[in-house]
């Protein structure tokens, strides 16, 4: 496309984007930032780590048990996702810019995988070809075969716990990294290119299919760039690409300027999450064991009556304010001390 035919159409997306004129989304200076920082890194980037960064998996508490008959305790931790509505429009605008960016690869994957099942739905063949060309992107490049190995590494350890297995490394990422990349990925590319040669379908329902995995692609990229609050990592990113791409003393001194304001937006954000997540942690506790349900419910009762019984000894040993001094017991007053002590 020429540039006098594209000048049109990059006119009519900046319109749509815009909204109305009070409160526009992007200009034409935030747009081509974003262009610059969506275009700056490599096409074959592996994607940011689904669970701890993408989905925002944190701790929401702790449930331990507690078997009375061996006296062992087990404790497991309940993670959730921590994803959020914007406050206010204004961040909405940040989110949706930044995360854009910084999640693309993760984007494109979700996006390979919402074709594979459209596809599916007319021929398993067509499937079937676009998952041998995921998966010959991975092997040609070895930046996303590192990345996959290393994804292989952690899992192996996780599920080796502290067995004899600990600190070992995955026979298979060792596999992958020894692993001629560009010959195995032309053999499955070829298994791919046959798989597709040979599927049985229209091409309308293939075009059709494609344009129904790119909405979908849209709307998650929209649903989750909205949800997902800024992070360390897209704030120092940008700046670190806007100080590459600046070129003279002006531009620089926005760069930093715009640099400094998207690490106090991040910092005041994660500040307001600590204080809401930490709100909502959750602890409990229970007890088995002692003789089956009998001792089940002499546990129940028990810890039922601890708690009636320590609650006024928390009272008592709260001050005016509300604090509570831990060094204080029911036997022994404030300010006395302890037997024994000279």
């Amino acid at each position: 496309m020429s540039a006098a035919a594209a000048a049109p159409l990059k006119t009519t997306c900046l319109r749509a984007l815009q909204g109305s004129s009070d409160s526009p989304i992007v200009d034409e200076k935030t747009w081509a930032r974003f262009l610059r920082d969506f275009r700056a890194p490599p096409f074959d980037a592996p994607p940011r780590n689904w669970e701890e960064d993408f989905m925002y998996v944190r701790t929401a508490g702790v449930v331990s048990e507690t078997d009375t008959d061996t006296g062992e305790v087990r404790a497991a931790q309940i993670r959730t996702p921590r994803l959020s509505k914007p406050k206010d429009n204004d961040e909405w605008k940040k989110r949706l810019i930044a995360n854009v960016v910084y999640y693309r690869s993760n984007y494109a994957w979700i996006g390979l995988a919402l074709l594979a099942m459209h596809w599916m739905s007319i021929s398993f063949s067509l499937a079937a070809a676009v998952m041998c060309g995921g998966v010959a992107l991975v092997l040609a490049r070895p930046t996303l075969r590192n990345a996959y190995a290393y994804h292989l590494d952690t899992k192996h350890v996780a599920r080796a716990g502290l067995g004899p297995d600990m600190g070992t490394l995955s026979p298979a990422a060792e596999n992958l990294r020894k692993l001629d990349g560009r010959n195995a990925a032309t053999v499955v590319a070829g298994i791919g290119g046959v798989a597709f040669a040979t599927a049985r379908a229209d091409l309308r329902s293939t075009a059709v299919a494609a344009v129904c995995a790119l909405l979908a692609s849209a709307l998650a990229v929209l649903v989750h760039a909205t949800l997902r609050p800024l992070s360390l990592g897209a704030s120092v990113e940008k700046a670190a690409s806007a100080l590459k791409s600046a070129k003279s003393r002006e531009e620089l001194k926005e760069v930093l300027k715009d640099g400094v304001e998207g690490l106090g937006a991040w910092a005041k954000d994660a500040v307001s999450r600590a204080s809401e997540e930490r709100k909502g942690f959750f602890f409990i506790n229970k007890v088995v064991g002692g003789g089956g349900a009998a001792g089940d419910a002499g546990a129940g009762a028990a810890q039922q009556q601890q708690a009636q019984e320590s609650e006024p000894q928390r009272r008592s040993l709260g001050d005016a304010d509300g604090a509570i001094d831990v060094d204080s017991s029911p036997g022994r007053k404030r300010g006395a001390l302890p037997p024994g002590s000279s």
